[in-house]
């Protein structure tokens, strides 16, 4: 057990960073607390596996790199136009994905539609408070897909989550012709 700061209130939880494949995926994170990126980086750099480590150490980054306060959300977006721009796709082809598991603020929620309107799947814990309108909360939850090639997932458990961005970073990468 840890106890999780960053959250409304300091929550127990469960830890597993093996939720998604840890030998494949690379961790941008920002926001608040960077302390908990430092420990969040502590565990990540014991319990990679032999392929994250190899490209990790190849390029001689963490796989977890912290990119600023929540407001430095554009750092993540510009870096994410660089690896577009430098394969010829859009953001929206990268197999990328955000989440915000217990957002509590509406700026935390403009920073998720920033994603999305960006190309960038965006996982929230809960919904954003746009549930009166369907025609709002549709375009949302898969209107946007089909004009931006991103829209919001939203999940509450932490592990059907993870299977959800998963399954998007699977359909991006085989989209980009890149084996699983």
């Amino acid at each position: 057990m840890y106890i999780l700061f960053g959250t409304p209130s300091p929550r127990m939880a469960q830890v597993n960073l093996g939720v998604i494949k840890k030998d494949q995926v690379n961790i941008l994170v920002h926001g608040h607390n960077p302390i908990v990126s430092e420990k969040i980086l502590e565990a990540v750099n014991e319990q990679a596996g032999p392929g994250l480590k190899e490209i990790c150490g190849a390029l001689g980054i963490p796989p977890v790199i912290h990119m600023g306060s929540c407001v430095d959300n554009a750092r993540i977006l510009q870096l994410a136009a660089l690896l577009a721009n430098e394969i010829g796709v859009s953001i929206s082809d990268l197999p990328l994905a955000a989440s915000s598991p217990e957002w509590y603020s509406e700026k935390a929620a403009t920073i998720g539609t920033y994603a999305v309107a960006s190309g960038i799947y965006t996982h929230l814990g809960h919904p954003p408070n746009i549930t009166g309108s369907p025609i709002v909360t549709n375009l949302a939850l898969s209107g946007l897909d089909d004009l931006v090639g991103a829209c919001f997932g939203i999940e509450p458990d932490p592990f059907k989550a993870a299977e959800l961005i998963d399954e998007r970073i699977k359909m991006k990468r085989k989209g980009l012709g890149l084996e699983e």
